[in-house]
């Protein structure tokens, strides 16, 4: 089959945004084999003294993580943090309220901070709200704050005893999770009320610690369509959020898998719904008379929800091939094209059930996402340029074959994402204004089909690989190969390309 032809321009002077570090964040729950069995596992041979996964832990530092939410997720809903505090032998087991199991707390506050700090992540902790007496008070929340925050006081000494002087300096605050669900423990019907409750904590919170920043929480556009204009129009929670959060999560509950195609044209379902939500926020703003605008956290996102009941159907390494990377690429270029608003994301989660990494008793898997998030992962920093792309269509449907984003790195260096969704190699001109090549590289993840995978017989089917780039000039030609994802390093020096 001869190759199509397609044709991308990128406008080297006409930025969108920078792409901040915190868009390539991670998630951890306390959902079985995610903490317990997953990052930390007491006794096993893989882990240190303090019971952390080490083999875990190396392969989750090479993707460079910005920033980790925990408890959760669900898990936040109901979870009281003196639960995971002083010494492990103390600490009391409790059945978990959302999956049927005992937890025994041996991953708490400290150990979470801990774990940040040893994969260079930023810690996100989230705070259970809900119109339900089994959700932490008000009182309780602040108390945490001055746990990890505090040099002197109580809460200090607590801290100081559970074998941590120096304070933990947390900054980022989620006030709940997903609370417009009856999932949730004291769920809310309406956002404003909601907004309510989460204004008047922020406030107490912020007495205890100014430096705070918070992530209150939007809409799931599957679950409640109302919630995020509910929420936004009590003036006073729209002058004072900072961070609105947006889930994701394509399939959830389905029974059989989507086709490439179909996936493909929900993932511009995805884009429209976060351009509406954008929309909402410009508008909000306008009425408002506020000047800088309200950002977006997609805390939580993946392509599969979660097998919530058949737990270890989540392990199943064919459930992550060349089509699921495909996925994920495509929606982390949907939020370098919005970085302007999208501020934050946290793939979800980091380990086991659906996650990058799968962690058993023999060691660790590294599904085809976690190559994904480890090449784009490099253009954290540079600043997102405007572009226009002319690609044939996939499968006579209304979604291009070909998906892109560019990022400036520096004056002199550009990286190309492309994802060619084709049975067939497409052959495409790319034309940068005033910026004329003069070296040039690229990585390649790809496979034989779209069912490609790895498992642990033969764990590197899926994985980033050299690609032969060697294009120069100002119109660019080159062939991007079927069912790829490719990263282009275009420099207007000659061998300024760092390895």
């Amino acid at each position: 089959m001869s190759d199509t032809l397609a044709s991308i321009k990128i406008f080297i002077d006409k930025y969108i945004s920078k792409v901040h570090p915190y868009l390539f964040g991670q998630f951890i729950e306390h959902f079985p084999r995610q903490i317990y069995g997953g990052i930390y596992e007491e006794d096993s041979p893989f882990s240190d003294s303090y019971g952390f996964r080490l083999d875990v832990q190396e392969v989750i530092k090479v993707i460079k993580p910005s920033l980790l939410r925990w408890p959760g997720g669900n898990y936040t809903s109901g979870y009281h943090w003196r639960w995971g505090v002083g010494p492990k032998e103390e600490r009391s087991s409790r059945k978990n309220p959302h999956w049927e199991e005992f937890e025994s707390h041996h991953f708490g506050t400290t150990e979470f901070v801990e774990y940040c700090s040893r994969i260079g992540a930023e810690p996100l902790i989230c705070v259970g709200i809900g119109q339900d007496s089994n959700n932490p008070t008000m009182e309780e929340i602040i108390e945490w704050v001055k746990y990890c925050n505090f040099k002197k006081g109580e809460e200090a000494d607590l801290r100081k005893r559970s074998g941590h002087e120096s304070p933990l300096n947390v900054k980022w605050w989620g006030i709940g999770n997903e609370c417009y669900g009856p999932w949730q423990i004291g769920y809310y019907k309406d956002g404003k009320e909601y907004g309510r409750d989460a204004l008047k904590l922020i406030n107490a919170m912020k007495k205890v610690d100014p430096s705070l920043k918070f992530v209150v929480v939007g809409e799931d556009p599957t679950v409640n369509l109302k919630w995020n204009q509910q929420l936004l129009s009590n003036d006073d929670v729209a002058k004072n959020v900072e961070v609105l959060s947006w889930h994701h999560y394509y399939q959830i509950r389905a029974k059989e898998r989507a086709s490439h195609r179909k996936a493909t044209l929900d993932l511009k379902k995805v884009e429209r719904r976060l351009k509406r939500t954008i929309k909402l926020i410009k508008d909000t703003c306008q009425r408002i008379n506020r000047a800088n605008l309200i950002k977006i956290a997609v805390d939580e996102w993946n392509e599969f929800g979660w097998e919530e009941i058949e737990i270890e159907k989540n392990a199943l390494p064919e459930q992550y091939d060349l089509a699921h990377a495909l996925y994920t690429a495509g929606f982390l270029n949907i939020l370098i094209r919005l970085s302007d608003f999208v501020y934050m994301a946290n793939y979800s989660p980091i380990v086991n059930t659906r996650g990058l990494i799968y962690v058993d008793k023999s060691g660790v898997l590294l599904r085809s996402s976690y190559y994904v998030y480890k090449l784009y992962r490099e253009c954290a920093g540079g600043f997102s340029l405007q572009q226009e792309i002319k690609s044939p269509h996939l499968e006579d449907s209304n979604a291009l074959s070909l998906d892109i984003s560019s990022v400036k790195m520096t004056d002199n260096l550009i990286y190309l994402f492309v994802i060619n969704r084709d049975s067939q190699d497409i052959t495409t001109i790319i034309n940068i204004d005033n910026f004329k090549v003069k070296s040039s590289k690229g990585k390649i993840i790809t496979g034989n089909d779209l069912r490609s995978y790895n498992d642990q017989q033969n764990p590197f089917i899926i994985s980033i690989k050299d690609l032969d780039v060697n294009i120069s000039g100002e119109n660019l030609k080159f062939t991007f190969p079927k069912y790829s994802i490719c990263l282009l390093y275009l420099s207007q020096k000659q061998k300024s390309i760092e390895e």
